[in-house]
């Protein structure tokens, strides 16, 4: 049987052993294909490997050989930093400040990632080892549907947390036997903030069925009026609910305030003029709500993790 390495070089053009942007402990690669120009860094090790993709799309394309990793690892969870695409069976969106997750040992298991677009992920590819050493039921179960459960559970309630490991990954500076280490650590905790996710969440109910429907409506006035400032007040005729229920209630749903469902909203529209377009950043600022384009940049770094000069650079690059 081929080792990772190997497959990985089924997508990837060459390594590079004298450059690594992120931790020299990981093997770093070039990735120049007529779908995608970036590149690709892993570390593995027995219990587990941890990815980083920073790809830019030039052509839609799906991709359906997700099955090619059963034979190493047994379950895949990813946090988006930024993209734009469509995961199938289950439907998940693929959309910057979000998780989605992979069954490798399911056959129908593909995606669609749009052209055009920034691919930046971090991921954790769980082995069997790991499961078995720190998921007491895995050993013990006869399929991987309870596993798959809980990640899918649990996915839209741990983006802020998860987001937080994600960033200590891409920056560890540590020399190479701390950042084992660590690596291993933040693989335990991304891990285990999933399962206490999903215990929380057959603990505590959930929103009834009709309060749930309230706040779609509220979420989809702010997308479509994202670039204004809407009154508090406005928002509460439309859910009708107090001030305070609102809050609550939709910080319940979406796991994130109406600020930062607003701003992040906001940023990805951002992206998409960034990257497929040539308005000036002060246009796009203006664009999305934003008045000041330092205040937009400052933004747009904290949710995106690149300034947008930085990615109107990578858009000239693959012109």
């Amino acid at each position: 049987m081929e080792n990772f390495e190997s497959l990985i070089n089924n997508y990837v053009s060459s390594e590079l052993k004298e450059e690594n942007y992120f931790h020299p402990l990981g093997r770093y690669y070039i990735a120049n294909t007529k779908l995608y120009n970036g590149y690709y860094w892993y570390y593995e090790s027995s219990d587990f490997i941890i990815d980083i993709h920073n790809l830019f799309i030039k052509k839609d394309f799906v991709e359906d050989g997700v099955e090619s990793m059963q034979n190493y690892v047994a379950f895949i969870s990813n946090f988006v930093i930024s993209g734009n695409g469509e995961w199938f069976n289950p439907y998940q969106a693929i959309e910057p400040f979000s998780m989605f997750v992979m069954d490798p040992s399911d056959k129908k298991d593909r995606y669609l990632i749009h052209k055009n677009s920034r691919l930046f992920l971090v991921g954790i590819k769980f082995k069997k080892n790991f499961l078995e050493k720190y998921y007491s039921p895995y050993p013990y179960s006869n399929n991987i549907d309870d596993l798959k459960d809980m990640f899918f559970q649990s996915k839209n309630s741990i983006v802020n947390p998860i987001s937080r490991i994600a960033k200590d990954i891409l920056t560890c500076k540590l020399e190479n036997i701390e950042a084992k280490i660590f690596f291993e650590e933040k693989v335990k905790e991304w891990f285990y903030i999933t399962v206490d996710a999903s215990e929380d969440s057959k603990k505590y109910r959930s929103l009834s069925t009709e309060d749930e429907k309230l706040i779609e409506n509220v979420e989809r006035y702010i997308s479509d009026h994202y670039s204004i400032n809407i009154p508090q007040s406005l928002l509460e005729k439309i859910a009708c609910m107090s001030g305070t229920k609102l809050k609550e209630s939709f910080k319940k749903k979406n796991n994130l305030s109406i600020t930062e469902f607003t701003q992040r909203k906001r940023m990805n529209i951002a992206e998409q003029l960034l990257l497929n377009t040539d308005l000036e950043i002060r246009y796009i600022a203006k664009t999305v709500g934003y008045t000041s384009p330092s205040r937009f940049s400052k933004l747009y770094k904290r949710f995106k993790g690149v300034y947008p000069r930085e990615v109107k650079s990578i858009v000239n690059m693959a012109k």
